[in-house]
């Protein structure tokens, strides 16, 4: 797992000539420059960290897109390209890499929200609806987006992003609790089970990750620089 913090002086334009053509054009689209800048650094900082993994300069890495938009690696040099899944939020970019099973991750910024109750009973299991409003005011967001993250990154996992309505499955642990095991799902029959575990990540963010079958640890590196040779 990489870590990385979004500055906007490090949105240079070295980090923008590391994108491909799509890319840019993807954060062109953006309105607010706050939004195209967040974009551009997490993009160019997640094709740094793969090209180290596959020794090769990071615009060179290659991706093409599932049916429900999820990126994977295409190279031709490697037997089995490594796994990957990419989300950032506020100033926060998370990575996560493995290299022979499917993987999804999710982070997100802790902020208020207009609607937590609706919002809650329309995307959360009875369950997890119950753990966030069982919440006083206080804390009640950063259930909300616990819960939030736990769903996305097993949805990411499987490939199928939100085509998979959240209030579908049920990724309610208790406290305490090292993870979750998810048992085979119907959008992904090939794959026995799936784990699910809480993040540690910084002071106002939440973070999940999922991963095929399992994980005997997370290791965390923080991304602080391009690779020299780009």
């Amino acid at each position: 797992m990489w870590t990385a913090s979004i500055a906007p002086q490090a949105v240079t334009r070295d980090l923008t000539e590391l994108l491909s053509t799509e890319e840019r054009d993807t954060a062109g689209r953006f309105h607010f420059d706050r939004h195209r800048q967040a974009y551009v650094f997490a993009h160019a900082v997640l094709r740094d960290i793969l090209g180290r993994y596959l020794n090769r300069p990071a615009r060179k890495v290659r991706f093409e897109v599932n049916p429900y938009g999820k990126p994977f690696l295409v190279d031709a040099d490697a037997r089995i390209p490594p796994f990957f899944n990419l989300s950032h939020s506020g100033a926060l970019v998370l990575v996560a890499i493995t290299s022979d099973r499917q993987i999804g991750v999710d982070v997100e910024r802790v902020r208020p929200l207009e609607d937590i109750e609706s919002m809650a009973r329309g995307h959360l299991s009875p369950q997890e609806c119950a753990f966030v409003l069982r919440h006083d005011s206080k804390e009640r967001e950063r259930a909300f987006f616990q819960c939030w993250t736990r769903k996305e990154s097993y949805a990411k996992a499987l490939g199928r992003g939100l085509s998979i309505p959240l209030n579908s499955f049920d990724t309610f642990m208790l406290a305490g609790n090292s993870g979750l095991l998810l048992a085979r799902a119907t959008e992904a029959p090939s794959v026995e089970s799936w784990w699910l575990t809480d993040l540690e990540v910084p002071a106002g963010y939440v973070g999940a990750l999922t991963v095929e079958r399992g994980v005997d640890r997370i290791m965390f590196s923080q991304w602080l620089s391009l690779a020299s040779a780009q």
